[in-house]
């Protein structure tokens, strides 16, 4: 059998409007910003990445009193996120959570 020499053309205006939108798009996401927590963190999220079922049974269950974000619980947050997920620290599992949000928002 000989290899099929099947040429054609096509037109790539169409695609460069769809890399145009889609550089847009990464910019807009992009951009330094301040993000609450809920947003990122859905109860859809926290359900497939951790062993809670909603955002709300995560912050409840935490064995402390306090805020996440308290440079003072930094171990005991650590040592509760490591234990009902995959992630290390509180830090690591709110970044994947904005990288996903982020993909979430480019809609390819």
């Amino acid at each position: 059998m000989s290899k099929s020499s099947i040429k054609f053309s096509f037109d790539s205006s169409s695609l460069d409007k769809k890399l145009k939108k889609m550089s847009k798009q990464v910019k807009e996401v992009s951009k330094p910003r301040t993000i609450s927590a809920d947003v990122v963190l859905t109860d859809k999220w926290i359900a497939s990445h951790t062993t809670k079922n909603s955002l709300a049974q995560f912050e409840n269950d935490a064995p402390f009193d306090g805020d996440f974000s308290d440079p003072n619980l930094i171990n005991e947050s650590n040592a509760y996120v490591s234990s009902i997920s995959k992630y290390r620290t509180m830090e690591e599992m709110i970044q994947s959570a904005t990288e996903d949000w982020m993909a979430s928002q480019l809609k390819f």
